[in-house]
């Protein structure tokens, strides 16, 4: 293996590193010298580079004092320590890397979450406890930018290739591409669900039968009694009659489940979490 050495400096620092063998270290050497203005994530450091290339080898997780490429921004990377929000963070990259458009389920109420998720690369969110169509116009308020809702602009993230890819195409592409989902599990919700599902912005629902059953006064989760199962339906009859996107979760037996929902208008099936698929390997 052929070490290539090579000194990072600043105006109070200097700092000699290596770069690896890979195409890309090679692409990085030829370039040299290079010369930029620097951004901090946390406590990473990284700055644009004259460097063209796609993933090599790629890694989610990093460790301190690695140097790394990042292909979206064309950007060199010196990793001192960990980023703010580490561990989804990783779970985005992670995802960009399998090719999986990742969802993540937010706490209601946090307009700032909501904003970090999408620059941090969710393809979609998904907002709990909604209890009527007021809260699901907030929630799209805060995913979308102005006209369409009050999001602050920052292309400096993720989403935005660090600032490579941002603009106008980039807010256009938020706007129009990333999904909004809510959870529907509460008995105001189901109450209110024509008046959610009219909602511009609103991709798709959640039903959440466990939650949905104890706010009906059920002493605990009753997928299956006739109450829960006529909200389910009420709730996938409403959904396409504004054609947004119904989703529940399902468990063994898959294949009969999943046909009951698909037949009853779900077009969206959630096969259970990890550990439990992870439990059967």
């Amino acid at each position: 293996m052929t070490v290539k050495k090579i000194t990072i400096t600043t105006e109070d620092l200097k700092v000699d590193a290596s770069l690896n063998d890979s195409k890309t270290a090679q692409k990085i050497w030829d370039a040299l010298p290079i010369e930029g203005r620097v951004n901090t994530w946390g406590d990473e450091i990284y700055f644009s580079i004259p460097v063209n290339v796609g993933l090599e080898k790629a890694k989610v997780v990093v460790s301190e004092g690695d140097l790394g490429y990042w292909p979206p921004g064309n950007a060199f990377c010196i990793f001192f320590g960990p980023t703010p929000d580490g561990s989804l963070d990783n779970m985005m990259r992670g995802a960009v890397i399998g090719d999986i458009i990742p969802l993540v389920r937010i706490d209601k109420g946090n307009q700032y979450l909501i904003r970090k998720a999408f620059e941090i690369g969710a393809g979609g969110i998904i907002i709990p406890d909604i209890k009527n169509s007021q809260e699901v116009k907030d929630v799209v308020k805060a995913a979308k930018f102005p006209p369409k809702g009050n999001r602050g602009y920052s292309g400096n993230c993720f989403s935005g290739g660090y600032g490579t890819q941002a603009g106008e195409p980039w807010i256009n592409w938020i706007n129009e591409e990333l999904m909004v989902g809510v959870m529907i599990e509460e008995e105001e919700a189901v109450k209110d669900i024509e008046n959610i599902m009219a909602i511009n912005g609103l991709d798709f629902v959640l039903f959440g039968p466990s939650d949905y059953s104890l706010s009906i006064g059920l002493a605990g989760p009753s997928k299956n009694h006739p109450e829960v199962q006529l909200a389910i339906e009420k709730t996938a009859e409403a959904a396409n009659k504004y054609n947004k996107f119904a989703m529940i979760g399902v468990s063994d037996p898959w294949e009969k489940k999943i046909k009951k929902y698909v037949e009853m208008g779900y077009r969206m099936i959630e096969l259970g979490h990890e550990y439990y698929h992870l439990k059967k390997l």
